[in-house]
Formats: C-alpha cells, sequence, structure tokens
C-alpha cells in the first residue's frame, strides 16, 4: 500500500540537474505536484538547492527544488547510481496545470 500524500506519475524523461552552473543528467522516474524523484550517477547533499530542467509539452521548464534524500539504485551492468527524491519550491503555473491535465485522464 503506497502511503504518500500526493499521486504519483510514473514515467520516463530525461532532464538535467543543474548545480552552482554544473549540469548533470538524469531519468525521471516519479512525479508529483510536490516533487520528482530521479536515477542519476551524480551525488548531490541532502537538502541542497538545485534546478531541475525538462520539457513540458516540448517547451523547457526550470523549477528550482532541494534534494531531500539519495538512496542506492543498482543500474545495468553493475553501474552506480543514485535515486534522489527533490522537493520543489516555487512551481511555476504551468506545471501544475500540466499535472492537473495528466490526473484528469
Amino acid at each position: 500500500m503506497d502511503t504518500r500524500k500526493e499521486e504519483r506519475i510514473y514515467g520516463v524523461k530525461d532532464l538535467i540537474i543543474k548545480d552552482e552552473g554544473k549540469e548533470f543528467n538524469a531519468i525521471l522516474t516519479s512525479i508529483s505536484t510536490t516533487g520528482i524523484s530521479v536515477i542519476a550517477d551524480s551525488v548531490f547533499p541532502t537538502y541542497k538547492e538545485i534546478e531541475v530542467k525538462f520539457k513540458i509539452d516540448e517547451n523547457p521548464i526550470t523549477i528550482r527544488g532541494s534534494i531531500r534524500w539519495v538512496n542506492d539504485h543498482k543500474g545495468e551492468a553493475g553501474a552506480n547510481l543514485k535515486e534522489i527524491g527533490i522537493l520543489f519550491i516555487d512551481t511555476p503555473p504551468e506545471y501544475k496545470k500540466y499535472l492537473d491535465s495528466i490526473l484528469e485522464k
């Protein structure tokens, strides 16, 4: 049983985590109104503020977020990946509108 407060939408999208001017690739694994979880090969300290960049309907969007948790995630061929939970800060209206449209389906 899933005890999370927010409904999750699962899928895979490429996205970028931007930290202090550097960009890191990540793959989206879960998305909700309050945040996302991603898989990446980079490590970030918890509570670190970052920016997340991805596309909604082919339109680029950037959202500020805070790293909330980091777990080990073994990838294919033993790749040492991390699963990262990101809490969004100041979510823009177009993001909320996009999620509402998906959740209605």
